[in-house]
């Protein structure tokens, strides 16, 4: 049976934190967790795909499909 996985991604304002979850056999499993700080310079696009990046390398998440959670500040909608 194909495995399938997923990650999320949760950008907050003092950390990003990922998770990524494989379905097996038809149970959900959490194989992967990381946290990294936002440093202060982390408002702007690379800095704030740097601490993405730290957080995955160190939960050993090599990527796929994801799911993104932004802080209720940075998000405009009209």
């Amino acid at each position: 049976m194909a495995r399938k996985r997923a990650v999320s991604v949760d950008v907050g304002d003092h950390a990003v934190k990922v998770a990524e979850m494989s379905r097996v056999r038809g149970t959900l499993r959490i194989t992967g967790l990381g946290i990294a700080e936002r440093r202060p310079r982390d408002g702007d696009a690379p800095d704030l795909a740097g601490a993405i990046h730290r957080a995955m390398r160190e939960a050993g998440i090599r990527g796929g499909d994801c799911v993104v959670s932004l802080p209720r500040a940075k998000v405009v909608s009209r």
